[in-house]
């Protein structure tokens, strides 16, 4: 939907721009917009091919339940960041252990009072 309009609209747009611009200037605006465009791919681009389709699962699970907080895994590595986030600082914290912390503190969260590790040890003595 989004792409097709924004292609269509570019496509308009240049025809109709184009048309009043020489060979020099448009070869001029064509090598400016790929400057930027590489610029943009330098600056926001981040290298996700290490990354398993199951970390982003777990990132966007947390996100829909708003505790993207939560979230500590692979994608917050310096290795998987952009330049943007890793000159801003806009990522979370990276712990390569988070998912172990995580699923023992929702398990401390679920638990039923008499299944408790304190419970069963009181049981077993």
């Amino acid at each position: 939907g989004l792409s097709a309009f924004l292609g269509k609209l570019g496509a308009l747009s240049s025809t109709i721009i184009f048309g009043y611009l020489t060979t020099e200037q448009i070869f001029w605006v064509c090598g400016g917009c790929s400057i930027v465009g590489g610029f943009c791919t330098y600056l926001f681009t981040a290298d996700l091919s290490r990354v398993s389709l199951a970390e982003h699962d777990a990132q966007l699970e947390l996100f829909l339940a708003g505790r993207l907080d939560r979230y500590q895994g692979k994608l917050n590595h310096r290795d998987h960041l952009s330049n943007f986030e890793l000159w801003t600082g806009r990522h979370g914290k990276y712990d390569p252990g988070w998912v172990h912390k995580l699923v023992r503190d929702e398990r401390k969260k679920t638990a039923h009072p008499d299944t408790s590790s304190a419970a069963i040890e009181s049981n077993v003595t």
